[in-house]
């Protein structure tokens, strides 16, 4: 992935916040592009190898499966959504909306010092 492709991801991000789209469908979930990738390869890009639960931070994803995933996540319908649920939750797992639980936290504290 390119710098450019973080920085666009970026500012969709911010500007999805910003004017966050209509409420979601209660199923918005089962509309997302990751799980027919999901269901058809058994692959979980999106949040890494399988660990024991209790241990797993969601942070150790490889770089080539975090690629993947978010390609799979810039052509979804419900992105958005999925974007607004991790912070809305505070998921600090996974790849949701885009993004890396790193890159979340980190354009949550840049709007929250611009606000």
């Amino acid at each position: 992935m390119s710098h450019e492709d973080t920085d666009q991801d970026r500012r969709w991000a911010k500007a999805v916040i910003a004017n966050p789209p209509a409420p979601a469908r209660k199923d918005w979930k089962a509309h997302g592009a990751c799980g027919p990738v999901y269901r058809e390869t058994g692959l979980d890009w999106w949040y890494g190898p399988d660990e024991d639960e209790a241990s797993y931070t969601g942070t150790q994803i490889p770089k080539s499966d975090a690629d993947k995933a978010r390609a799979v996540c810039r052509a979804c319908p419900v992105r958005a959504e999925c974007l607004l649920d991790a912070f809305r939750t505070d998921d600090q797992h996974g790849i949701r909306g885009g993004l890396t639980p790193y890159q979340r936290t980190r354009l949550s504290n840049q709007m929250a010092k611009a606000a």
